[in-house]
């Protein structure tokens, strides 16, 4: 800085890859909120009258690769591949005007800023940005297009003296989709209050999850963001109404009345879990209030393969709390279809090892409904154990080739109860393709039990007769085959109403059972 004529003073700024760490540290900007790993290149000259006012106001500033850092959470980073700022102070106006872009991956931004000084001391100063196009671009590798947006407004009142920024106006959008946005901030506190109200007109899911203001909700937004794929959006709001710190991933838990989030849409693509296929032509309403996450799915359908799929109805996905690490959620949905769909999607890697089904998909039949609880954290790689469910299932005129001993199985209803834990899992199922109460078990250590409770009548035991194996002694666990085989035709020998109190258990396969899973016999 030197000395000019008339009391004017000359300002000379020449950096060369100056850290802008270095530089907010010194100019006590950003109070330590973040670390701009970034190098600077400006040169900026400025002509400052007595009274303060520039008389003349001009330079570049370079951003060359770097990173914006969250203190915070300093795995929370923006990349910057380069920035282009160029400044240009208009006296008779008293603006500053301030075109600007900024490269950041697929994202460009090219936008015009406006800096309108006060008239008089202690007004609040005036912000435009418009004109010029921003580009944004998907993360997902999936997603390839790109968001571009050509139609920006936005006017902001800054009053120095209450530390306070309002929105007057604020749009951003092109020909087919508009947000709009209003509100401000508060900074008079320790912690500013963030309080802005987003709301957006009928767009592709592409478009919202690009538009989704990345401090709303952020575990929720990363879930939807991997996992719904396409779809149509009819409405889209955002509500906040909290200190800062609450809204970042590592702050403290947002108030109840701090965040609101309603996403309603249609034809949607959801895959809830990586290695199953997808919900498709899904009915979507997303209700986020405060740490609480809702997700209805109304409707939806799972094509399994050609000509095999279920529909799925009464979906809801829900986070009672999203402020832990990972945090809990649960599911729960209906779904229709028949049951060979049902067998190939149980079929499939992912299931394999929990649902142990004996069914063939090619030689079984009957229409199925089942309500399905899901338990499992929010987070990827889910690890084996970490996932729970609970199935009930209806299925009418059921029938499987070769699913108990190698035998047909039919039945005109039948009921599946199963629960898989992290300790194992549990199954039901009633069948009346023999007679009431036949049951088929399979507990935690994922062996199936088949197991025929009494009254024995004679019927009853005719059956068990002609389909208890003939050799292989060892494949029941309390007796020989020939003491079944006797007592089964022991019962053959009583009259049509007598009939014989007992059980039998056996492994559907031929498997032996353990020890202390034994049966017992006929009595």
């Amino acid at each position: 800085m030197t000395p000019g004529q008339n009391g004017h003073r000359i300002i000379d700024v020449d950096t060369q890859k100056v850290s802008a760490k270095d530089l907010m540290l010194a100019m006590r900007w950003g109070e330590g909120l973040y670390d701009p790993d970034l190098p600077l290149t400006a040169r900026i000259r400025a002509d400052i009258g007595p009274d303060g006012i520039p008389g003349a106001l001009d330079g570049r500033i370079v951003v060359e690769k770097g990173f914006v850092i969250d203190a915070d959470d300093p795995l929370v980073r923006i990349p910057i591949d380069r920035a282009e700022i160029t400044l240009d102070w208009d006296a008779t106006r008293q603006a500053l005007n301030v075109p600007f872009q900024i490269v950041s991956g697929g994202n460009r931004m090219t936008l015009q800023a406006q800096l309108d000084a006060p008239r008089e001391g202690g007004a609040a100063w005036g912000l435009h940005v418009w004109g010029g196009t921003v580009i944004l671009a998907s993360s997902a590798a999936s997603e390839s297009s790109s968001l571009i947006l050509n139609r920006i407004q936005l006017r902001l009142r800054i009053d120095p003296g209450k530390r306070r920024v309002d929105i007057d106006e604020g749009e951003i959008g092109n020909s087919d989709i508009g947000v709009a946005i209003s509100g401000g901030m508060d900074c008079s506190g320790d912690d500013p209050r963030l309080m802005v109200t987003v709301a957006g007109t009928p767009m592709s899911v592409a478009a919202m999850k690009l538009l989704w203001p990345v401090f709303a909700a952020p575990k929720v937004r990363t879930w939807v963001e991997d996992h719904v794929h396409a779809g149509n959006i009819e409405r889209f709001d955002v509500a906040t109404n909290a200190p800062m710190s609450t809204l970042k991933a590592s702050g403290p838990p947002v108030p109840e009345d701090g965040l609101a989030i309603r996403i309603v849409g249609h034809g949607a693509e959801v895959r809830p879990v990586t290695g199953l296929p997808p919900i498709r032509d899904a009915d979507i309403d997303v209700r986020i209030t405060g740490r609480t996450a809702v997700i209805n799915v109304g409707r939806g359908n799972v094509e399994i393969s050609q000509g095999r799929k279920l529909s799925i109805t009464n979906g809801i996905f829900e986070v009672p709390d999203t402020f832990p690490k990972s945090p809990p959620a649960k599911a729960r949905f209906r779904l229709d279809g028949s049951v060979p769909a049902g067998a190939e999607l149980l079929a499939l890697e992912r299931l394999r090892d929990f649902s142990g089904a004996p069914l063939d998909p090619a030689t079984s039949r009957g229409t199925l409904t089942a309500q399905v609880s899901l338990g499992l954290p929010l987070k990827e790689d889910l690890a084996e154990g970490s996932t729970s469910y609970t199935l009930s299932m209806d299925v009418a005129n059921f029938a499987a080739e070769r699913m108990v001993m190698g035998q047909k199985v039919e039945a005109a209803l039948l009921k599946v109860a199963r629960t898989i834990r992290a300790t194992g899992s549990e199954a039901t199922l009633r069948s009346t393709a023999f007679p009431p109460p036949s049951i088929f078990e399979s507990r935690a250590m994922r062996i199936p039990r088949c197991a025929y409770k009494p009254p024995l009548t004679r019927m009853h035991a005719a059956r068990w007769a002609l389909i208890l194996p003939v050799s292989s002694s060892d494949r029941f666990q309390s007796s020989s085959v020939a003491a079944f085989r006797a007592k089964a035709k022991a019962a053959l020998r009583l009259r049509p109403t007598s009939r014989t109190r007992g059980s039998i258990t056996c492994c559907p396969d031929g498997r032996r059972l353990p020890a202390r899973r034994r049966g017992q016999p006929l009595r």
